[in-house]
């Protein structure tokens, strides 16, 4: 799977990592599963979703499956801090604010230390 995810400090945060092609909404609903499963993801987690070094983004069909997919699973970590490639990503993060449901607090971030110090500001 193109996700690893460090949960050292689940499930207060997760810190997913993207890489290579970019997962299915089925992988991913495999993966919120699993770590709703063993108590990792519940409604108060926080997440770094690195997709710096993702092959491509979602496109509009499939941001839209992996959202309902979250939305029924109740598994999305509501406040996530997205590191991004500007010219690869904006577009996509711009779908993304204008897709996810309204509980979710999500931001952008160019480097590590930034995102860390707004997850744990919020």
């Amino acid at each position: 799977m193109a996700i690893d995810v460090d949960r050292a400090d689940a499930p207060g945060l997760l810190k997913y990592r993207y890489h290579g092609e970019v997962p299915s909404p089925e992988e991913q609903g495999e993966l919120r599963e699993a770590l709703i499963r063993a108590g990792d993801l519940n409604s108060s987690t926080r997440a770094l979703m690195d997709i710096r070094e993702l092959v491509g983004v979602p496109n509009e069909a499939e941001l839209e499956r992996t959202i309902a997919m979250a939305n029924e699973a109740g598994g999305w970590p509501l406040t996530r801090a997205y590191l991004v490639l500007p010219w690869m990503h904006l577009p996509f993060m711009r779908l993304l604010r204008e897709r996810a449901p309204n509980s979710i607090t999500l931001a952008a971030f160019l480097d590590e230390s930034d995102a860390m110090r707004w997850l744990h500001s919020r």
